[in-house]
């Protein structure tokens, strides 16, 4: 039979029409779908569940066609041939074995086909996990700053901007793993070494093991600038390639430097790795030079003006833009974040750096937590051995999509043992979250441990409230006793009416109410206690009365406070004022506005939890959390409200919500 003929008796036995009915209900439940999902409180992956089964339904409809339409036209065939006296409609179809062959081979066709989308479709939706770093040890790249041998200190930042260029193609471009010349330098200054090429040399073979090193320099010959670049093993120090020198107008340094970092990036995409450049055009040298000076200034308004000058000199440039979103977004001015980010647009369609930090802050706006860490893991993988970006990434992955487990690899990827933490800021942070990370798993001992060391080498304040809590955890009492009386000789009273008031909190935790309750009298019998503290050591200690005449004033002077307004109600529930409670509660639900990430509905989860209705309790909590509210010390299963829950299944869908 000739495909002709089986297209023509296809038609005959309206195959086409009965697979037309299949294609176009299909293509209509999935344009119902996609835009009624989300009104009717549907899954995000809705429609790809859909149409992963209306692939899979296929194959199964065609065999429904064989059988229930092709079949008995078989039989009627063989009826006609063994009926001699039977004369044959010449207008009814007759099914051939021929057909049969065909018809059989092309539903395989189409079967593997659909078998193949659907495996593809489910592949990239929910087999593949968050993107790991994938680059091995001979992918690691080293850049140093060019060396100035120009004589003259006015042309030192330029040795920074050849760097930081030639940096941002390699990682663009795919091409490895770069180490910056600034972590080199936090290695330097963590390991105590001097910022030579001495030091340099001895941090990165020791410590960061690249497996190949671009260094430089430039001088000064006539009016012109002439940059020199050499790629080394880093093993071996043996010079695997040196570079053309490229010269340029000492005015106009940046035209050596975007020649010479093509240069650098055509020499590692023989590789055959695919090229995608950070920036159409280089920047503006001022604007660049604004945009290293904000990185030395306190981060308030003379940081936002810096980079403010960089974009009015330079409207392409695209970091001090992202930089300025970043800036209103920390400073919680989340609507102007959100203006600003909503006209920013990559300047290319081929810069996947680019869009993703644009979906980074979307998402961040949108407290899609889950986004937010795929995002922010993609930034991870270009310098996961960056001391900032490697707390960062342990930071997203215990407070905004708790994987809990992650965070003691992400920590380990940078050896801490031999770090100056005294004078590292990011090497505190990180133990920070190491630490309420084990106390997340209740490995006690272990964060006890790392904090005490830590303690007597930088006694920073970020890190004794994770010691509080893995001591009193641990049923370590005498210790919690003599750590608070040294505080009291050390530290200044408004630290020690914290620490006395979260140290009683904990004590909650552990069901040691007594205990609990002489660190809040501690608070409240100080005079000079402020506000905020003694409202809450009143309430936690049951003295409802008194926390509703200090919780009354301290809402007074803080408005947006939801959890104080939640306090409140509690308080005038507790006191017999239900009516009370409930118009509190009423005028707190009347307080919602854009960019609250679930803070009121986690308010409102605290109350109905504190009168015991649960099931109104979990309906919050679940909005609270989809809404973008973290999981952070003394929230969710760290909070007293929830202690009597927290074992239950639908506490755990909270936790793990966005997992």
């Amino acid at each position: 039979m000739q495909i002709k003929t089986f297209i023509k008796q296809c038609r005959e036995h309206d195959l086409f029409k009965m697979l037309s009915i299949y294609v176009v209900s299909s293509w209509v439940i999935l344009q119902v779908l996609s835009v009624t999902w989300q009104p009717l409180g549907l899954p995000e992956k809705s429609v790809t569940f859909l149409i992963i089964t209306l692939l899979i339904c296929l194959p199964i409809y065609l065999f429904i066609i064989w059988k229930y339409k092709i079949v008995p036209l078989e039989k009627e065939r063989l009826l006609i041939d063994n009926d001699e006296d039977l004369e044959e409609d010449p207008d009814k179809p007759l099914v051939k074995k021929s057909f049969k062959k065909y018809y059989i081979i092309s539903s395989i066709f189409i079967t593997t086909i659909c078998a193949f989308a659907a495996f593809f479709i489910v592949d990239i939706n929910f087999i593949k996990s968050a993107p790991t770093v994938s680059f091995s040890e001979t992918d690691r790249i080293a850049v140093l700053k060019f060396g100035n041998n120009t004589g003259n200190p006015k042309y030192d930042e330029i040795g920074k901007m050849a760097s930081d260029w030639i940096m941002h193609g390699i990682t663009e471009n795919k091409l490895g793993q770069v180490i910056s010349p600034d972590v080199i330098k936090q290695y330097n200054s963590a390991f105590n070494e001097n910022s030579k090429d001495e030091a340099d040399n001895k941090t990165i073979k020791r410590y960061l093991k690249p497996a190949k090193i671009i260094s430089g320099n430039y001088y000064l010959k006539n009016d012109k600038l002439v940059f020199q670049a050499t790629i080394t093993d880093g093993k071996t120090d043996k010079t695997i390639y040196s570079f053309k020198p490229q010269d340029c107008l000492d005015a106009n340094p940046l035209m050596c430097i975007e020649k010479l970092e093509s240069a650098i990036s055509g020499f590692f995409a023989t590789e055959g790795k695919k090229k995608l450049m950070l920036q159409e055009s280089p920047p503006n040298y001022e604007a660049y030079r604004l945009v290293l000076e904000s990185n030395y200034v306190e981060y308030d308004e003379n940081y936002l003006q810096l980079i403010e000058k960089a974009i009015s000199l330079d409207p392409n440039y695209f970091e001090p833009q992202v930089l300025r979103v970043a800036y209103y977004y920390n400073s919680k001015k989340y609507a102007i974040a959100d203006s600003l980010l909503g006209i920013l647009k990559p300047t290319s369609n081929r810069n996947d750096r680019q869009k993703n930090l644009l979906n980074l802050y979307a998402a961040l706006l949108k407290g899609n937590n889950k986004k937010v860490y795929q995002a922010n893991y993609k930034e991870f993988e270009y310098a996961p051995y960056d001391l900032a970006n490697n707390s960062t990434t342990m930071i997203v992955g215990l407070q905004y999509v708790y994987k809990v487990k992650e965070v003691d690899s992400i920590y380990n990827l940078v050896k801490n043992d031999s770090l100056n933490i005294e004078n590292c800021y990011e090497c505190i942070n990180r133990i920070y979250i190491k630490s309420l990370a084990d106390i997340e798993l209740k490995n006690y001992d272990t964060a006890i441990q790392l904090l005490e060391k830590s303690i007597n080498i930088n006694n920073d304040e970020i890190l004794k409230k994770p010691y509080l809590t893995a001591l009193i955890r641990n049923g370590n009492d005498a210790k919690v006793k003599s750590f608070l009386n040294k505080t009291e000789l050390t530290e200044s009273a408004a630290l020690n009416d914290k620490l006395d008031l979260y140290a009683g909190i904990e004590y909650l935790m552990v069901n040691k109410k007594d205990i609990a309750n002489s660190y809040f009298k501690k608070v409240t019998d100080n005079p000079e206690v402020k506000l905020q503290e003694k409202a809450l050591a009143e309430f936690y200690s049951e003295n409802y009365r008194n926390a509703e005449t200090y919780l009354t004033d301290f809402i007074k002077e803080n408005a947006n406070n939801y959890e104080a307004r939640a306090f409140l109600a509690i308080s005038k529930y507790k006191g017999a004022n239900q009516k009370e409670a409930q118009t509190i509660i009423q005028n707190l639900e009347k307080l919602r506005k854009p960019y609250q990430f679930g803070a009121i509905d986690y308010s409102l989860a605290l109350y109905y939890a504190a009168i015991g209705d649960s099931k109104i309790m979990y309906e919050y909590l679940l909005k609270s959390i989809a809404s973008g509210h973290k999981y952070e010390p003394h929230s969710y299963n760290n909070d007293v409200f929830f202690k009597e829950y927290k074992n239950s299944k639908q506490f755990e869908k909270v936790m793990n919500f966005w997992q």
